[in-house]
């Protein structure tokens, strides 16, 4: 999940605990820290404390900087990616994201992606199983492989630069 509007640490926290019983047979399992990103476009950031990185000039705002957060949620065999991915995608809307009006990888408050099922394997036009971006995403990578590091391979690690990826973490 990620988030940079509004209040992003609270918007990630609620919306971990309203995924505890999204669905019947639907648990939280693990969740990890909030880590800090920066937005992709690196040339004009906005450093969460700006007045310590204030410049002289005056710059329109830039993307405010995102906080993340995966979590693992439990589920009975008779939820299905597909059900879960529809929930997940309600979940956003009442928490404030509006994806007909937010332009891609734009600021928004929430953004939720379903990032594996298991071992399920999906391609469709609503859902691609699992997420095709995963490796490339530091911003995935550091917080998956605190709460399930046997699902993160120690390679994907290797060479894998964060400034690359369009990413700052702290």
């Amino acid at each position: 999940m990620g988030s940079n509007l509004g209040e992003p640490a609270a918007i990630l926290t609620r919306a971990a605990g309203r995924m505890d019983g999204i669905l019947p047979g639907v648990r939280l399992a693990a969740r990890s820290r909030i880590y800090h990103s920066a937005p992709h476009e690196l040339a004009r950031l906005e450093y969460p404390w700006a007045e310590v990185f204030r410049t002289v000039r005056e710059e329109p705002p830039a993307t405010p900087w995102y906080a993340n957060m995966v979590v693992r949620l439990g589920c009975v065999p008779q939820v299905t990616p597909e059900a879960l991915f529809e929930a997940l995608m309600r979940l956003e809307a009442q928490l404030g994201r509006n994806r007909l009006m937010e332009p891609r990888w734009g600021a928004r408050f929430v953004d939720i992606d379903l990032l594996a099922f298991g071992r399920e394997r999906r391609s469709t036009e609503r859902l691609t199983l699992p997420h095709p971006r995963i490796a490339q995403r530091a911003f995935v990578l550091l917080p998956l492989a605190e709460i399930a590091p046997e699902e993160v391979s120690p390679e994907l690690f290797e060479g894998l630069s964060f400034s690359a990826c369009d990413t700052m973490i702290f």
